[in-house]
């Protein structure tokens, strides 16, 4: 499959090396001869500086015959421009970058008009994840599959859980409804668990199931799923608009703290329901006059890492409140979850995990199986996938049992007909199932779960 990205920024870098990785053959576009450079010393990709607008540009990057084209530079305008062009030159699909929430509304409208296959709102798609954690605090992460009937949860194993020392084929006496499905060591280790594997102490456990059984089990050892009231939020930016906008809708108290008075003013006119307090986050004892030391859950949302860090630390200090942190560039990443930042979210990844499944699913025949979703999950060293299974798949009437299972790859659960199933033994993949696979490795359609 050929592929060009234009926009050498952090989702693109991110895309044009997975991508590439997946031995996908990519171009990339971008003004900066500097970034060309760099992704090119990284990645088996090939670099062209020009504007991803221009027809000459495209022309010389193969338009003609490119499956995909992605524009993800800095400028909605620019990202649309360049594939209603770059469809019109005879790309096959498109996907552009749309973050301002002026277009949301319109976009939808349009969307054949522009050619467009996709488009891609890492802000508003990032918040809906921090929403989803802030709905159930006592995890690191939720991602929802088969239409929000089934979830998969993140949490650490803390000190003197009852899960401490059990064996995973015994979990059946907790809750026979749940599946543990991957988990990531304290060292870092990722591990696609079998029945032998004893749970231990620090632990970061991926568990799936409907959202019923899952909040029966945290029940049953003693997690608490107290209800988020209040939240401050520092950074009054998209990614705050988007968040706030949905937690006001849940009925929370929302707070934004942000320096700028004139984006102040915007917000107070967006979010009416909001508390917009102009003023300097980073201050401690500004902070505390807003009661960031009594909210249920604290926000670090500016534009900038390192403040996002530094703060979200200085409220652990002094607080127990739900910590959600984002992140926008990951050079440390194996520093971040010793520094105990709560829920780390990184709108570039949200953004390329949403054009990966496109592309999975571009790639597979839906008569075998579709990607439906795609997440990364354990500190994205591991992926989980739903897919949708075709009549043509050629594992389907076979007892998992009797297939050959890779030691990297685990069928977490079962969507039938609007039932969940956690697979056993006898249980077998019927066409129309949707079926959510977890890997340390990579699988593309569902025949490659097996050696």
């Amino acid at each position: 499959m050929n592929i060009i990205i234009i926009g050498c920024g952090r989702v693109g870098t991110t895309l044009a090396e997975q991508l590439s990785t997946d031995e996908y053959d990519v171009t990339i576009i971008d003004m900066s001869e500097q970034k060309i450079t760099s992704i090119m010393e990284r990645a088996d990709v090939l670099g062209i500086r020009g504007n991803g607008t221009s027809v000459a540009t495209l022309r010389e990057a193969g338009i003609e015959k490119t499956d995909l084209l992605i524009a993800v530079t800095e400028s909605d305008e620019q990202n649309i421009l360049s594939c209603l062009t770059g469809r019109k030159l005879g790309a096959g699909n498109t996907i552009a970058r749309v973050r301002n929430p002026q277009y949301n509304d319109v976009l939808p409208l349009i969307k054949n008009d522009l050619g467009l296959s996709m488009s891609v709102n890492p802000d508003a798609a990032c918040a809906e994840e921090m929403v989803r954690v802030l709905k159930f605090p006592s995890m690191i992460k939720v991602d929802q599959f088969a239409g929000g009937k089934a979830e998969m949860l993140e949490f650490d194993v803390p000190e003197g859980s009852p899960l401490t020392g059990v064996v995973l084929e015994n979990l059946w006496r907790i809750n026979p409804e749940i599946l543990i499905c991957a988990v990531m060591k304290k060292n870092g280790e990722v591990i696609i668990p079998s029945g032998k594997y004893q749970i231990e102490e620090s632990d970061r456990i991926e568990i799936a199931g409907n959202r019923a059984e899952v909040l029966r089990f945290f029940h049953s050892i003693g997690v608490k799923s107290d209800r988020i009231r209040n939240i401050v939020i520092v950074g009054g930016g998209r990614i705050s608009y988007y968040l706030s906008r949905s937690l006001l809708e849940l009925g929370m108290h929302v707070k934004i703290i942000e320096k700028n008075r004139e984006r102040c003013l915007e917000l107070a006119e967006l979010l009416p329901g909001a508390a917009i307090i102009c003023g300097d986050g980073t201050d401690q004892q500004f902070l505390i006059e807003e009661g960031a030391d009594r909210a249920d859950a604290f926000a670090s949302l500016t534009g900038i890492d390192e403040q996002n860090i530094m703060l979200s630390m200085y409220i652990r200090s002094i607080s127990k409140a739900k910590l959600i942190t984002r992140i926008s560039n990951n050079p440390f990443s194996t520093l971040l979850p010793a520094l105990d930042l709560g829920s780390v979210f990184y709108p570039y990844i949200t953004a390329s995990e949403q054009v990966l499944r496109f592309i999975r699913a571009m790639k597979n025949s839906y008569e075998s199986s579709e990607v439906e979703a795609l997440f990364r999950i354990v500190d994205e060293k591991a992926e989980a996938l739903e897919f949708i299974v075709g009549s043509g798949c050629s594992l389907v009437h076979q007892k998992f049992r009797d297939l050959e299972l890779r030691n990297d790859v685990i069928v977490g659960l079962i969507s039938r007909k609007g039932k969940i199933i956690i697979p056993r033994g006898g249980d077998m993949l019927l066409p129309g199932d949707r079926a959510v696979v977890i890997t340390s490795g990579q699988v593309d359609t569902l025949e490659d779960i097996v050696k």
